[in-house]
């Protein structure tokens, strides 16, 4: 079992009035976002206030993979490739693996398997408010090891597969960087134009010859979309792409979790969008105001609206802008039970237009970088679904592996 091989640690409850802006930080369930931890804004905690050896079982170092086991994320697990230490909170499981029993590594990729999941879903306590699973029941979860020599040589092989996804995900995020802090340059700071005669607007001063229009004024259309109705099972598992806000993550969309078939597009509000369309989801925190761009004919469900932006304009500068807005349309969302936009506020958002030559300008530099974003992704999609095909194959030694191998 594999409570005989690993040493699972479950988090430990820090008092909510010790977090606040400290270097030392907590990993909470929400941080775990499968297959990484999100280390980029982790909540601080006061140390002092506790036993600092005690909480060293608590602490995580790179390579370490931990899980949610509670609520509706419970069986998430995420893996830790950053550098940075941190503290796992309560009802965060990590997972410390006996070294002569096991690799490492070996068992993050077998603890991907269905067969794990299937595990914490028949083990969770019903009883209880929330979904709940304990440290026990997790423990008492079943596997069959090959030799850690076999182990290791597995590994290797979905080690390398993901070293070159994580690879690709840190050149994307420089990339965006850098596209991000060249549109704030431009059109927020003003910089290349600080010579320009400016003048007054509705958003203040801007430079001459520059304008401000409503999103509507960008775009060659705009509309939410929708959703096909569930229980005719002719209207799924069709060859459309088919989106919902959780799959917007601020990047370009490949394939959708869910595909809709031709009947469902004439008998419902869903509606096809084209390449290079922008998806905004405007229903519900936390995914309000996340994007998405389409990579090919797509449709949407209604919690998101999809923005095909004028020529002149450019998907790339209505994304960027986008994005640089999202804190201030969410200002304008309502809903008292969650946070909504809707297609009217959307279409009606006043935002800075530059001229067409300086658009036109901006893209030609901007493009580029996007285009490599766009073929990094693709490569990520691609290399997931072979790391996704191999997986179970090389657990179940269905493909053999008698030597390393490199990718």
């Amino acid at each position: 079992m594999l409570g005989d091989i690993c040493t699972l640690v479950a988090g430990f409850a820090f008092k909510s009035k010790d977090f606040g802006n400290y270097p030392d930080k907590v990993i909470k369930i929400a941080d775990i976002q499968p297959p990484i931890v999100d280390m980029s804004s982790l909540t601080g905690i006061d140390i002092s206030q506790y036993n600092s050896q005690k909480l060293e079982k608590y602490k995580t170092q790179k390579g370490d993979y931990v899980l949610a086991m509670t609520g509706a994320t419970i069986g998430k697990l995420g893996r830790i490739v950053s550098k940075k230490n941190a503290y796992i909170n309560q009802r965060v499981l990590l997972f410390k693996p006996i070294d002569k029993y096991i690799d490492k590594n070996y068992l993050y990729y077998y603890l991907c398997q269905n067969t794990f999941f299937s595990h914490i879903r028949n083990h969770i306590d019903s009883e209880t408010a929330q979904p709940n699973i304990s440290a026990n029941s997790i423990g008492e979860f079943t596997l069959t090891l090959p030799s850690l020599d076999e182990q290791r040589r597995i590994a290797a092989i979905l080690g390398a597969l993901d070293d070159k996804i994580e690879l690709n995900r840190r050149i994307n995020a420089n990339l965006e960087e850098q596209a991000q802090a060249l549109f704030k340059s431009w059109f927020v700071d003003f910089e290349p134009f600080r010579d320009s005669p400016f003048v007054d607007s509705e958003l203040g001063k801007i430079p001459k010859g520059w304008k401000v229009n409503s999103i509507e004024d960008l775009a060659s259309y705009i509309a939410s979309g929708g959703t096909p109705r569930s229980l005719d099972s002719s209207y799924y598992d069709g060859d459309i792409r088919w989106f919902t806000t959780k799959e917007l993550k601020d990047e370009f969309l490949f394939d959708s979790e869910k595909h809709i078939s031709q009947t469902a597009l004439k008998n419902s509000a869903a509606k096809l969008f084209p390449e290079n369309t922008v998806l905004m989801a405007i229903y519900a925190s936390p995914t309000v105001g996340r994007l998405g761009i389409l990579t090919a004919e797509s449709t949407c469900n209604q919690a998101a609206v999809g923005i095909i932006a004028k020529e002149e304009i450019g998907y790339t500068y209505l994304y960027l802008l986008l994005l640089s807005e999202r804190i201030n349309l969410n200002n304008l969302a309502s809903g008292a039970a969650q946070q909504n936009l809707n297609v009217g506020i959307v279409k009606r958002y006043r935002v800075l237009v530059p001229t067409i030559d300086i658009l036109g300008t901006f893209n030609e530099i901007i493009n580029p970088i996007f285009a490599t974003i766009r073929n990094n992704t693709a490569q990520i999609y691609n290399l997931s679904a072979l790391r996704d095909t191999l997986l179970p194959k090389l657990m179940s030694s269905e493909l053999s592996v008698e030597n390393d191998y490199e990718l």
